[in-house]
């Protein structure tokens, strides 16, 4: 839809603008259950009670001759028992950790027991598989489960029951009770809407609709469809679902306009986003992004849609001719022959044609700001002159008009040639304040052959923009780095209980047990029903991390940790870690994690808080939930919080990024090796050189620099802090402001001297060669010496230096060059950009030795944005110890970045059988920043191991690892390698090693140091 204005001589009166969708698709999210071997939950139905058998469980269904009868009500969905009734459901099922039984209940007077329970026999003996709802006699059913319902007459209350936690296995019957064995023989109870099913893990899923057209002069609407398996939760939807990102640091939330209700499964919510300015116009011109904001959007069951980019759209604001009153240009327009075309979009001259469009405009020219014409040019053969250009009157040719010759030979003083390929359209980009300043009031189109006036030649115009360029406000900020043979901590807080003053969390929780603080201070145990809180501001960070170690004896419902701002849990908590418990703590927050299955012992946990939670906390709290018994325990100790330093090298050079911005934009002709300052031990001072530098989409420059070690690698005589300082007057803005000193940040040394013994050395490679013949083998010739993209290919990959990678915003690890796979477009199969080595060739004496296990180090730096939708992947390494491929091993990363193992073919869970694989911790890849990757492989054995960034993340013993012909590895690539639906992917590998171990691991928790890079980074 075109803005709908009144055409004027203003340019923003003859402006369309359009939203377009990138890669001409609409995005389409289909989120699936966290867990493994997920299923597809189905809307739970109510047991139709017509249609199952009823019938007398045991002797307790009236005993001793007392009454009992049952009444089905609600055409089947509910029950009424009565007397001393113990009636049976025959309704089999394989109950599993995920089932759940759903009921309502009201009681009509008070009998002795009344409640329900599952049975595998008709013999009463089974008092653990019973819940007591309420009654005047107290027992206690399965794990010690009791309900005390409230009683009031007509009350229906809702029970949901995890039966997956009390028992799994199948059973034969469910048994309705409500027995009076007393004289008073008169109560009743009623059950409906009884359920069995499976819990539903099943996230909903987003849908966008992004029309082409803007909806009004300054508002753009778009259409989300949410979708659930069972029922969507519509409180969840608000104005603050989606965020929109975009030119000259737009960010706004998207405001609801309608909601309409498909049905309880599907809706359909209209967004309305607005220009800044309140019109769109030729500035707000570029790419936007539309995400989706994490936990937002969730249904019945508090399962949440993770953030994603529901779209990309680039938003094109461009002069729409028809709205334009095109005019003959003086007495030069002599053909007047032109063609509007494209909507709009596109002005066509023929012959000797002349034409004008009135537009005031103002061109600005200064240090932060100036003015561009932007258009795309299309022309059939080299003319007089055939170009562009603005003019002061309109109607006649003076000498302060500018024309921008394209595809012609015309010369005079006012006539700017600009190159034209004469190849089809090109877009050509002025800059219009380095030839003008001031005003003007038409845009002047030109083609002229001179004097033949020939009608063939033509020259078209499409897209045509004019708007003011600059650069949008941020602040100076420094990615976290480290020099470093592990990971550098910052802001290091170390808990001692005995500094704090601890006291209850909401006193609705916090209601019985008591305290103890042990180990001098390091430890806290908790009894009882207890949660415990201490005051402990402060900001999480992407890079916060929580350390602790705990231990319990007697397990409660929930064994926790958490942050919050506040004391009320009814507001929630602002993150939360499960660690035990045999309850699933689901209320109070969506952000929590779990770590299930915990067995007695002292326990280590590692959670990286900032990965779901960022922004300011108040309060630390520990929580021992235990409202049944009140005889749990908690023991944490050791807890310790800190940011954790991104990983570099350890070799001579150090390289680290330092973002810059600023409101007016930063002059890049500034940065230079006079930048920063690092000083260090040792009176370790040094600029930093620069390397290179990266202007990004926000405006912002990522810069990247180098500092070299004292001698020729870092050792433990450099350990300790280094400082990094922008110098004064060195960094620029374009308005001419410098850039205050400041620290802006420090990093580690910490080289530990270490031992290699039993290790011998095969290969390893940091690209410095290139591409080797000798070395690697290019699968399907896919590589570019040039690092151009190949025309006849999809994808490619190539040897890059630290300068171009330092410009892409990536550090290379060691040396100064790194392997870079990219993928560009679809592929009919799959892409397969990588080198590939054989082992026996690059080591010589690899086979003249017996097979030992042997480790592989690799690190991986990839960015990719994965469809869920499609179970997109993305591959880290392939193993072989068969020459022909035939037994591989594949690490790769799915649509959800999570790390897995692929063709071992054994089953995922069976490594404590001997044959299979287990994930040891959550394997989530990290995007965008180096990762280290080290593989363990003992063919002799069957056993694998794989970790990443030092933590053991996969294990596995038989399957393929039994196969083959040899115990050597025998092939291997790293590398890019994906679907072919695949369209963009970028992925860097560096330092890539192997060797050989004379005895086998015999602690896998521990990574194996390398004698390239001891423990790496």
């Amino acid at each position: 839809m075109i803005i709908t204005t009144d055409v004027g001589s203003n340019i923003n009166q003859i402006i369309a603008t359009e939203f377009i969708l990138q890669n001409d698709s609409n995005l389409e999210s289909g989120i699936e259950s966290g867990r493994s071997g997920s299923y597809i939950a189905e809307y739970p139905q109510a047991i139709d009670l017509n249609q199952v058998s009823i019938t007398p469980y045991s002797y307790q269904d009236g005993e001793d001759g007392r009454e009992t009868n049952y009444e089905i009500l609600e055409e089947g969905n509910g029950i009424k028992i009565a007397g001393n009734a113990w009636k049976k459901i025959d309704y089999p099922y394989n109950v599993t950790e995920d089932t759940l039984l759903s009921f309502e209940f009201r009681s009509q007077g008070v009998g002795e027991i009344q409640g329900i329970g599952i049975e595998t026999d008709n013999i009463y003996s089974h008092w653990d598989l019973k819940f007591r709802l309420t009654g005047s006699e107290d027992v206690n059913g399965l794990g010690n489960f009791k309900y005390d319902y409230a009683y009031q007459q007509d009350d229906w209350q809702q029970f949901t029951i995890p039966l997956g936690n009390y028992y799994t296995g199948n059973f034969n019957s469910l048994v309705l009770i409500n027995d009076n064995d007393g004289t008073n023989s008169n109560s009743e109870s009623y059950f409906r809407n009884i359920r069995l099913y499976e819990e539903d893990t099943t996230f909903p899923q987003a849908t966008v609709e992004m029309p082409v057209s803007v909806f009004n002069d300054g508002e753009y609407r778009f259409f989300v469809t949410y979708t659930d398996n069972l029922s969507l939760n519509l409180s969840t939807i608000d104005d603050t679902d989606i965020i929109v990102r975009g030119e000259n640091g737009f960010e706004q939330l998207a405001k609801i306009v309608e909601i309409k209700n498909n049905n309880s499964h599907s809706v359909t919510v209209t967004y309305a986003i607005t220009a800044e300015d309140g019109r769109w116009d030729l500035n707000d011109s570029g790419v936007y992004h539309f995400i989706l904001q994490d936990n937002q959007v969730g249904d019945s069951r508090g399962n949440f849609i993770p953030g994603f980019t529901l779209a990309t759209v680039h938003v094109n604001s461009f002069i729409d001719f028809n709205k334009a009153n095109i005019t003959s240009f003086a007495t030069r327009d002599v053909s007047k022959i032109h063609l509007i075309e494209e909507e709009g979009k596109t002005l066509t001259l023929k012959g000797k044609t002349w034409k004008a469009i009135p537009l005031n405009y103002t061109v600005i020219n200064t240090p932060n700001r100036t003015t561009i014409l932007e258009f795309e040019f299309n022309s059939n053969q080299r003319g007089w002159l055939k170009g562009i250009g603005i003019s002061t009157t309109g109607n006649s040719l003076t000498n302060q008009d500018v024309i921008f010759n394209l595809f012609g030979n015309a010369t005079r003083d006012n006539y700017f040639p600009v190159e034209y390929q004469g190849e089809g359209w090109q877009k050509i980009t002025i800059d219009l304040g380095k030839y003008y300043r001031g005003s003007f009031n038409s845009l002047i189109f030109i083609n002229d052959d001179g004097n033949t006036r020939d009608i063939n030649s033509f020259s078209a115009f499409r897209n045509v923009k004019i708007y003011d360029s600059w650069t949008p406000a941020a602040t100076v900020q420094l990615n976290n780095v480290v020099v470093s043979n592990e990971k550098a901590k910052y802001n290091r807080q170390q808990i001692n209980f005995s500094d704090f003053d601890i006291t209850g969390y909401d006193p609705r929780e916090d209601l019985a047990g008591s305290y103890t603080i042990v180990d001098g201070g390091k430890g806290l145990i908790l009894t009882g029903n207890t949660w415990k809180k201490i005051e402990l501001p402060r900001t999480i960070t992407p890079d916060t991390v929580l350390t602790l170690e705990f231990y319990s004896g007697q397990l409660g419902e929930i064994h926790a940790i958490a942050f919050d701002n506040d004391n009320s849990l009814a507001n929630g908590v602002a993150f939360a870690y499960q660690i035990a418990g045999n309850e699933y703590w689901r209320e109070g927050t969506s952000g929590k994690l779990y770590a299930r299955r915990y067995t007695e012992g002292w326990r280590t946990y590692y959670i990286r808080v900032g990965d779901y939670f960022t922004g300011n906390v108040q309060y630390l709290i520990l929580i021992n939930d235990d409202d049944a018994n009140a005889n749990a325990h908690s023991y944490f100790r050791h807890l310790e919080i800190y940011e954790e330093g991104q990983l570099v090298n350890s070799d001579s050079n150090h390289r680290f990024t330092i973002s810059y911005a600023h409101p007016h934009g930063l002059n890049l002709a500034t940065l230079d090796d006079n930048d920063i300052r690092v000083t260090g031990p040792n009176n370790f001072n040094q600029l930093a050189k620069l390397v290179g530098y990266n202007l990004r989409q926000d405006g912002s420059v990522w810069a990247t620099y180098q500092i070299e070690s004292p001698t020729p690698t870092w050792s433990s005589a450099h350990n300790g802090q280094y400082t990094i300082t922008l110098e004064p007057s060195q960094v620029f803005s374009n308005s001419g402001q410098s850039l205050p000193p400041q620290t802006l940040g420090v990093f580690q040394v910490n080289v530990n001297q270490l031992s290699l013994e039993g290790v011998t050395p095969i290969w390893h490679s940091g690209f410095e060669e290139g591409y080797v013949i000798g070395q690697w083998h290019a699968h399907t010739q896919n590589y570019s010496d040039t690092g151009q993209l190949l025309p006849d290919k999809s994808s490619m990959w190539t040897v890059i230096s630290a300068q171009q990678a330092a410009s892409e915003g990536v550090a290379v690890v060691e040396g100064d060059r790194i392997y870079k796979g990219l993928i560009y477009n679809t592929a009919p199969t799959n892409h397969r950009p990588y080198p590939v080595i054989h082992v026996d060739e690059v080591s010589q004496n690899y086979l003249n030795v017996p097979a030992k296990p042997l480790v592989n180090r690799f690190y991986v730096w990839a960015d990719w944005n994965p469809d869920v939708t499609r179970n997109d992947w993305q591959h880290l390494v392939t193993y072989a110890n068969k020459d022909n491929w035939g037994t591989v091993l594949v690490l790769v990363i799915d649509s959800r970045n999570r790390v897995r193992l692929n063709h071992l073919q054994a089953p995922l869970g069976g490594y404590q059988e001997g044959n299979g694989w287990e994930y040891v911790n959550s394997p989530t890849m990290p995007l965008r920043q180096w990762v280290r990757f080290t593989t363990y492989l003992d063919y002799q054995q069957g056993v694998m191991y794989v970790w990443m960034n030092g933590q053991l993340i996969i294990r596995a013993r038989g399957g393929r690892l039994n196969d083959g012909p040899s115990h050597h590895l025998l092939r291997a690539h790293w590398g890019l390698y994906a679907g072919g639906y695949t369209d963009n992917s970028v992925q860097y590998n560096d330092s890539i090693q192997l060797w050989t171990l004379d005895q086998p691991i015999s602690d896998p928790t521990i990574e194996p140091l390398s004698p390239y890079d001891g423990p790496g980074w």
